[in-house]
């Protein structure tokens, strides 16, 4: 039994299931008593009602009164209704803008505010503009160096930042001075805090919080300044004069109570009809020293000032259209979710996304006030709403694509392993003294107090063994408190070594329907990515998994492509130019739209290596990411390039590494879906290249069989056999593969197997015996591209054995190519003298077969005189070891199943075990020619079907 610790206020009492993945978030209600309330509120709120679909605004201004009645004037039931993705809002507002916005968008965020000022009572909270924040910190920096002159130019750069948006937008001249005056007084008082550094040469975290206010101070100056200059009041407003917290500088704790009495106060005194501009990420203690909140500090400001003013929403405005499925970096494919509940949102921060800090929905909660995540350019385009389960919403919640589930990534992180033996599962000593035998409460208390956060825990064996995921940072203190905690047992051989891996990440799905699990799992094990523990959310609409770092972008897109894609993005690099690849992308050309539509697949070729032009891709972005472009590469071009390249002869037994540099498996890997299409029919090396492919998650689409052979009699090994899809190499089109491994998978006992595997030979055999001579067969067997690089690899029957061993090998049995007896099938003499010449020397090989061809047509005379044929059957008896297996050529009775096939048409027949199988089972098919790539094209399919989870 496994548990996955989540969110708690400390270490866990006894008996208790729940852990806190780090610290508590401060003050305010816990995650469970937020799953309490989600759970039995079934109310909404006063005036937020079930409205129609659309992101317009319908909110009546409500003017600012007297002081006295100023409380009044900032309840949001007064207003009237607006929209977000459907959800009506009443219209008391706060408006957050970050740093990028505030630096980078001010016309667009001044046309925001002024919107929502002419709609309804509207506050607003900024953060530093642009690179302010960094400028302060360099300039700090400097100081503590005695480098006043290099610290007062890092003010000057501020004061350049901060003043550009003035000198453009400030049109009236005497504002533009007041402005401009205000600045300079904040950047006077700047300077005199930097000569002070300057001069003690040191910086200590209270005196580096005041520093830094002033970034967050220039911007609601500037802000309030340029929508009064524009004709709407508004007035700056110090976030340390409403936000109260204790003295834990760098990120302090807000002291709720306090805070929100403080909002109270100081709102009735703001000046009527003039719109507040809170600086974000400020606070204050109890003796007015300044402190600073955190990371997304200026988000919590807003919901803290929502909650004081009774706000019915706070608006997060960014650079991004709202809270994705995944990381946008790593999967293009991501999309804003609609609506989130409060606690799917905590989640989705405690697991990796840094949208928002949990502490800063825990405000929102108390009077379920909805937060929106928009994007500053689009505010009427997508957006994220995070919002009491319970309101009433137009687009609903756990539908289509509403009911997305987000995959989210924790990284840099440490994984601890740590187990009792279980011979004392009786005595196990100091853990006895603590009055429960459970190593891993014990190890969660011990990190408690060492201070070490714990993002992830799962306990096993009835608690005796214990799995903690760790920042990496922390893992020196954590073995240090760990041996310390556990000295006697260790010393007494009580406990196993511990053993720490890093790095490792934590993969996280959030809003995730049981249904899916099964399919995040099966998209990891399909993607060769390794999952070294698993856990459950406390509500069952999250799970997580550790997993070796390396594997992460793979992960994240295996996952977000199997659970959330309304279709499936496939990676292919192609390898080879020959009438396989070609008509592969022939294929493609023409039935991706028809794929896509019917499997839901989007099948993209991301890079095409050929022998003619090693590691030379025409694509100038194609070079730069190794041959590959994620965008796929134009097929068009690709097939006219084919028509110029003549597949030039590498060396046998050339590494595959030549052709593909193994930095192209690096960079494929970080791709959806990534697959290698070998249709190579070069003497390559092939199996280290193979390995490789396992190694990064790279699946193997094999259309040759000398390939498969080549690997040896284990097909690789264990679970590298699972990257290999290899069906068309032995029947093209026609499943023979899959239909001997279903049977054998069974239990059937199969007996022996014949049939003519080769399209090209049985194509040959039937045209000899329609009298037709040698060369000219072979000629149009060439011209086809129906033959094997070398035709003596035909001829002589090594291509047929090749998929006999094949055959064998796929259902465990120990097959060589020295174990098949293999008869030519035409005069062995002929077959010398064919030697090593490849099939692009058509004159010659034509030249040399023309020699044989009246002793040929001599033989044929006298078969048509049986009135029998010619045909090339491979035969293998599976009834007892060692097997037996032969290639041959046969003379048949024309009521034969060779003689029943067409051209390039293969069969299979088994025999086997039982009175239900009097007779074989017998399948045919086409075997060369367009049959080929669409094999290679089902190959495609079905492993892409396997990655994203589906039944093959």
């Amino acid at each position: 039994l496994q548990f996955l610790y989540l969110i708690g206020p400390g270490p866990p009492s006894r008996g208790t299931m729940s852990h806190s993945p780090g610290r508590s978030p401060v003050m305010g209600p816990s995650v469970a008593k937020l799953e309490d309330q989600e759970r039995k509120r079934s109310v909404p709120k006063k005036g937020v009602t079930a409205g129609p679909v659309g992101n317009t605004h319908a909110v009546s201004w409500l003017p600012y009164h007297s002081p006295g009645a100023m409380r009044q004037s900032w309840s949001c039931g007064d207003f009237g209704a607006g929209h977000v993705n459907g959800v009506e809002m009443c219209g008391c507002t706060v408006l957050k803008f970050g740093g990028s916005s505030v630096g980078g968008k001010m016309p667009q965020i001044l046309n925001l505010i002024m919107k929502h000022a002419s709609e309804g009572s509207t506050a607003v909270v900024v953060s530093a503009m642009g690179k302010t924040t960094d400028l302060l910190i360099d300039a700090a920096d400097c100081a503590c160096l005695s480098k006043i002159d290099a610290a007062n130019a890092k003010v000057d750069d501020i004061r350049a930042l901060v003043l550009r948006w003035v000198e453009e937008l400030c049109q009236d001249e005497a504002s533009k001075g007041e402005t401009i005056e205000g600045v300079t007084a904040l950047l006077e008082e700047l300077r005199q805090l930097i000569l002070g550094i300057s001069l003690v040469m040191e910086l200590s975290p209270a005196t580096l919080d005041r520093l830094l206010s002033y970034g967050e101070r220039l911007s609601a100056h500037v802000v309030a300044s340029l929508l009064t200059a524009l004709g709407t009041p508004a007035h700056p407003v110090d976030g340390a004069d409403l936000i109260e917290t204790n003295d834990k500088y760098g990120c302090a704790q807000v002291s709720w109570n306090e805070t929100q009495a403080r909002i109270s106060k100081q709102s009735q005194l703001w000046p009527q009809s003039s719109v507040p501009v809170v600086t974000g990420f400020l606070g204050a203690t109890k003796e007015r020293r300044r402190t600073t909140l955190g990371r997304n500090g200026s988000d919590y400001t807003a919901a803290l000032i929502g909650l004081g003013l009774g706000a019915s929403r706070v608006i997060i405005n960014t650079d991004v259209p709202g809270v994705f499925t995944a990381d946008p970096g790593i999967v293009k494919e991501a999309y804003p979710v609609p609506e989130l509940t409060y606690v799917e949102a905590m989640e989705l921060s405690i697991y990796g996304s840094r949208m928002f800090h949990p502490r800063t929905i825990l405000p929102l909660v108390e009077q379920r006030i909805p937060m929106i995540i928009r994007n500053t350019d689009d505010p009427d385009g997508p957006a994220t709403v995070i919002m009491d389960p319970n309101a009433p919403s137009a687009v609903g919640t756990g539908n289509g694509r509403n009911a997305a589930t987000c995959v989210t990534q924790l990284e840099n992180l440490a994984s601890l392993s740590l187990r009792s033996r279980l011979g004392h599962a009786e005595d196990t000593g100091g853990l006895a003294d603590e009055g429960a035998q459970h190593l891993g409460l014990a190890c969660t208390a011990c990190l408690d107090e060492a201070r070490v956060k714990i993002h992830h825990a799962t306990f096993a064996a009835g608690g005796k063994a214990v799995h903690l995921v760790i920042p990496m940072a922390q893992v020196e203190e954590a073995r240090q408190a760990l041996t310390r905690r556990f000295e006697r047992e260790i010393r007494h051989h009580e406990l196993d070594e511990l053993k720490v891996m890093a790095p490792v990440a934590l993969l996280s799905l959030v809003r995730a329907p049981q249904a899916v699990v099964p399919k995040f799992f099966a998209a990891l094990t399909a993607a060769g990515v390794k999952v070294r523990s698993t856990g459950q959310g406390s509500d069952s609409s999250s799970v997580s998994c550790v997993i070796d770092a390396h594997d992460t972008a793979v992960a994240v897109r295996c996952a977000h492509t199997a659970i959330n894609l309304g279709h499936q993005i496939v990676s292919l690099v192609v390898l080879g130019d020959n009438k396989s690849s070609r008509g592969l992308l022939q294929r493609l050309v023409e039935k991706r739209r028809d794929i896509l539509e019917r499997h839901a697949i989007e099948l993209r070729v991301v890079g095409w290596f050929h022998t003619c032009e090693m590691h030379k891709p025409h694509d100038a972005k194609a070079k730069a990411a190794h041959g590959l472009s994620e965008e796929g590469i134009d097929l068009q071009e690709a097939l006219l390039r084919m028509d110029h390249c003549n597949g030039d002869a590498i060396p046998p037994g050339t590494r595959m590494s030549r052709l593909v540099p193994i930095r192209v498996l690096q960079r494929l890997r970080q791709m959806s879906c990534p697959i290698i299409v070998d249709c190579n029919r070069l003497d390559i090396d092939v199996k280290d290249f193979y390995r490789s492919c396992y190694q990064y998650g790279v699946h193997v689409v094999v259309s040759n069989a000398a390939s498969i052979v080549r690997l040896g009699p284990a097909l690789l090994g264990g679970q590298e056999r699972e990257i290999l899809a290899y069906d068309t190499c032995v029947g093209a089109s026609v499943p023979m593969c899959e239909m001997i491994r279903k049977i054998h998978n069974m239990g059937e006992t199969i007996l022996a197997i014949n049939g003519s595997l080769s399209g090209s030979c049985g194509y040959i055999a039937s045209q000899l015996s329609t009298g037709r001579a040698l060369s000219e067969v072979c000629r149009a067997v060439i011209e086809n591209g129906w033959a094997e690089a070398r035709l003596k690899d035909d001829l002589g029957g090594v291509d047929c054995a090749r998929k006999l061993v094949v055959v064998a090998r796929q259902m465990g049995y120990e097959l060589e190519m020295d174990d098949i007896a293999c008869t030519p099938l035409i005069d062995p003499e002929c077959i010398e003298k064919l030697s090593d010449a490849q099939t692009d020397n058509a004159e010659e090989l034509v030249g040399i077969l023309a020699e044989y061809d009246r002793a040929m047509g001599d033989s044929m005379q006298v078969i048509r005189g049986q009135n029998k044929r010619l045909a090339y059957i491979a035969h293998m008896d599976m009834a007892s070891l060692p097997l037996k297996a032969s290639v041959a050529p046969a003379v048949v009775d024309l009521d034969h199943p060779s003689c029943m096939l067409r051209d390039t048409e293969v069969y299979i027949s088994i025999d086997r075990m039982g009175p239900d199988y009097d007779t074989p089972l017998i399948v045919k098919g086409s075997g060369c020619g367009l049959a080929a790539p669409l094999g290679i094209l089902g190959d495609i399919l079905k492993t892409a079907q396997k990655l994203q989870g589906a039944s093959s």
